[in-house]
């Protein structure tokens, strides 16, 4: 199993995923039918299937009656849209409290700023 590019993302194999690094070696019983999901990694989208399995629908299966290769290839998903989140006026000065819940299995990075009405970066304390 591997992927292209490295670090754009991980590939399940019956809901289990590989190793941190690629390529990755799987035991399957001969004979078999496994399920691969392509999980892309933050700021990328899956793409598609080579080597032992081609296209595009993920999850896919693969027979096992052999030694076999596959990689999953993934492409950058372009540049993420900001979040913005307004300032809800209260009795006390500028406090808002932003909650970012990531409901998928993905790990999500990135920085939040202060942004003034004028659109400049405010300072950080």
């Amino acid at each position: 199993m591997d992927v292209s590019p490295d670090n754009s993302g991980t590939v399940k194999v019956n809901g289990s995923a590989a190793t941190s690094s690629y390529p990755s070696v799987f035991s399957i019983a001969r004979y078999s039918t496994v399920t691969l999901e392509a999980m892309p990694a933050f700021g990328y989208t899956f793409s598609n299937w080579s080597g032992a399995v081609t296209g595009t629908t993920n999850p896919t299966s693969l027979y096992v009656d052999c030694d076999k290769t596959v990689t999953a290839t993934f492409a950058t998903a372009g540049t993420a849209a900001p979040l913005y989140f307004p300032h809800v006026a209260t009795s006390i000065p500028w406090q808002t409290e932003i909650a970012i819940i990531n409901t998928s299995d993905q790990t999500v990075t990135g920085t939040l700023r202060g942004i003034s009405n004028a659109g400049l970066l405010m300072e950080t304390k």
